[in-house]
């Protein structure tokens, strides 16, 4: 089952008028599993409906990433690396966390800024990235790579 992460408790009941305090003991109880207290004073709260959608949200993108990967001719590749390997479940890939993310295409011949703004900015996502093996990823620099500042310092 999957819980809610706090970012996205907190958008359930944004403009609410909740204390901080409270809404961490709510969030609390939410994550060890306990029965969500004064939840019956915001009828249209609905948690249940969040996590389906966050479900579903998370199932597309893991499809969509899957797709990405064995059009790109780097499933065989990828899939092989133990690192990453237990991101695979099925024609799904699981890299739903940045760090996850980060760790499947590093050392690939990606820039990682590149990756996150094409997948985070387009729909269905990955249809617009494309292989930049020219390009140094920040992680990849050499000590003797120094970054290049272009606006008055």
């Amino acid at each position: 089952e999957m819980i809610l992460p706090w970012n996205e408790f907190q958008k359930c009941f944004r403009g609410k008028h909740i204390e901080m305090p409270q809404l961490k003991f709510m969030y609390q109880c939410y994550k060890n599993g306990q029965d969500v207290p004064y939840i019956d004073r915001f009828p249209e709260v609905d948690i249940a409906d969040d996590e389906r959608k966050m479900r579903a949200s998370r199932n597309d993108s893991a499809e969509a990433l899957y797709v990405f990967l064995k059009d790109q001719g780097l499933m065989g590749k990828i899939r092989g690396d133990s690192e990453v390997s237990s991101l695979f479940v099925g024609d799904k890939c699981y890299a739903t966390s940045w760090n996850d993310f980060q760790r499947l295409f590093r050392g690939r011949g990606y820039s990682m800024n590149q990756v996150y703004q094409q997948t985070t900015n387009s729909k269905p996502p990955f249809h617009q990235l494309a292989p930049l093996s020219s390009t140094l990823d920040p992680w990849q620099r050499t000590s003797t790579d120094q970054p290049t500042c272009h606006s008055p310092c």
